[in-house]
């Protein structure tokens, strides 16, 4: 579940089909091991190997009353929303890795989570989750006139704390320029002690 909600926070999407929904994956063709670690995860509910088409790299679950749930709580219309009482739920370290690995960007000694497809208003509720969830202190700047969230670099090791042990290895890069490989190894390892 924080697999796919993290998805949903960033790149997945849900699809409608003859009897209800299902979750897509996609990326492109350089971010493949994404794709494929998600799939890892999820292969139980996978009928199919992830495949490339074009320039990109997905795959798709079978229907399931869970996903079709998810739709209306992650989607008005079809504009996908934030749904906050799903979060207190189901955004923990894996969710919050997840959707990094998706829309995190390293900006210098901090990182930015590109959420302009969300309100300046649930920015504002995103950080506040954030802050109670994971202590995590966060700010709204903007994109072009649209908000996205930026960590502030104080809470960068608090952060890498929370999702190093479930950040795929490719995408250490996407936590700022100064966490190496060999940090969040030694996370890792802290967590399996």
């Amino acid at each position: 579940m924080q697999v796919v909600v993290g998805s949903l926070l960033g790149d997945g999407t849900l699809l409608e089909t003859t009897s209800g929904f299902c979750f897509r994956v996609h990326h492109g063709l350089k971010q493949k091991y994404l794709a494929d670690w998600k799939y890892g995860i999820l292969r139980r509910f996978v009928r199919t190997l992830p495949r490339a088409s074009g320039s990109g790299y997905y795959f798709r679950t079978v229907t399931h009353p869970v996903i079709t749930a998810l739709r209306l709580e992650f989607y008005e219309g079809n504009r996908k929303v934030v749904p906050f009482h799903c979060l207190e739920r189901h955004l923990g370290g894996l969710a919050l890795a997840t959707w990094i690995m998706d829309d995190g960007a390293a900006d210098g000694a901090q990182l930015r989570i590109n959420t302009q497809g969300f309100t300046f208003e649930e920015n504002q509720r995103l950080i506040s989750l954030l802050k109670r969830k994971f202590g995590l202190s966060m700010t709204v700047n903007f994109d072009k006139g649209r908000p996205r969230l930026r960590c502030r670099a104080s809470s960068m090791e608090k952060l890498v704390q929370i999702v190093g042990p479930y950040i795929h290895p490719e995408m250490c890069y996407k936590l700022a320029s100064h966490l190496t490989t060999r940090a969040l190894a030694r996370h890792r390892l802290r967590e399996t002690d």
